[in-house]
């Protein structure tokens, strides 16, 4: 791939990243590197109701768990997100821990705004609408493709006006991301090929783009 001389380029990375089986045991001293001490857990109800993994990271949170969010819907909407919002308001929730897929990381990042900020969601769509940090969010996903646990976009569909919302803040980066292979070893196949290849797309358009940058194709050459 080659570049001209005078390509100039801006690369801005703040996600901590914990990688490692069996991460998801350390979700409790994250939250503690953040200064929190209430934070709430945010997952959809099949993760909650059919497998082990939100029990996994309430476990590891102990004492700083104060409750759990399990109603994120696929392709998540302004209504849920207002309505865990005011949920983890009404237990003083000064963290959040969402365990999930990419509904659940952006229905987090829209609960983080509201949290913190007040009103309605609809009024901070759009690009750098915010002017400081948002609520603390640690991020464990659980499938490989979305990649929202780095990146600074949510999606929520507003289901009143039939439309996607797009929200690009860089005060919206979770914090932290644990990645912990064994919170993706059980779910589906069909899941798990779907989410393998957004996550393989993902790497393509970044090599392709014409926005490419140099470091692009270093982390490609690292990985090879």
């Amino acid at each position: 791939m080659a570049y001209e001389a005078d390509l100039e380029f801006v690369f801005h990375f703040t996600t901590r990243i914990v990688f490692g089986i069996g991460t998801a045991a350390e979700a409790g001293l994250e939250v503690d590197r953040l200064r929190c001490k209430r934070a709430l857990i945010v997952t959809d109800p099949l993760l909650a109701s059919k497998t082990e993994l939100v029990e996994r990271v309430r476990k590891a949170l102990g004492a700083r768990h104060v409750g759990t969010f399990s109603e994120v819907e696929p392709d998540s909407g302004v209504h849920v997100v207002d309505k865990g919002a005011a949920f983890a308001r009404g237990l003083d929730a000064d963290c959040l821990v969402s365990v999930g897929g990419g509904s659940v990381i952006d229905t987090a990042k829209g609960m983080a705004i509201l949290l913190k900020e007040g009103g309605g969601l609809r009024d901070y769509e759009g690009f750098q609408r915010l002017s400081r940090p948002q609520t603390p969010h640690v991020v464990v996903p659980t499938t490989a493709g979305t990649g929202s646990e780095v990146t600074y976009a949510a999606v929520i569909k507003d289901h009143e006006r039939r439309q996607k919302l797009l929200f690009g803040d860089h005060y919206i980066i979770p914090d932290t991301a644990i990645l912990d292979p064994r919170m993706t070893e059980k779910l589906p196949r069909g899941l798990t090929a779907a989410t393998g290849m957004d996550a393989l797309s993902h790497c393509v358009e970044a090599i392709h783009s014409q926005q490419a940058e140099p470091l692009a194709a270093l982390l490609v050459a690292l990985g090879a």
